[in-house]
């Protein structure tokens, strides 16, 4: 499951941060999670191949300019991973913002 929090329908109007996504960006990452061409055909209305995708974006879900990540831990020894996304200020213009960041049980984060 993939989800940036809980929706605050009083706040919806004052966001604050925006995280710039296209449709491209959607698409991508339904290639990345394994969407058929058959099954893109059928959301978007339009023939995309995910294979055109993969080689200039990557095939992991973590280009989607979103305010969550997520990291395989497959090797639970050693994890690494670098997530950069783009945000645009639409609140006020003095307003600051810190990242909050919390590993699970058995993770560390340095």
């Amino acid at each position: 499951a993939y989800g940036a929090g809980l929706l605050n329908p009083s706040r919806a109007p004052y966001p604050g941060l925006v995280y710039d996504a296209a449709e491209i960006d959607y698409v991508n990452f339904l290639c990345a999670q394994g969407y058929s061409t058959r099954l893109l055909k059928a959301l978007i209305g339009d023939t995309y191949s995910c294979s055109s995708s993969q080689s200039s974006h990557g095939t992991l879900s973590d280009h989607l300019n979103y305010p969550s990540v997520a990291l395989s831990t497959s090797n639970p020894k050693s994890v690494n991973g670098i997530f950069n996304r783009t945000v645009t200020n639409v609140g006020s213009p003095k307003s600051t913002y810190k990242a909050k960041v919390s590993a699970p049980p058995g993770l560390e984060i340095k």
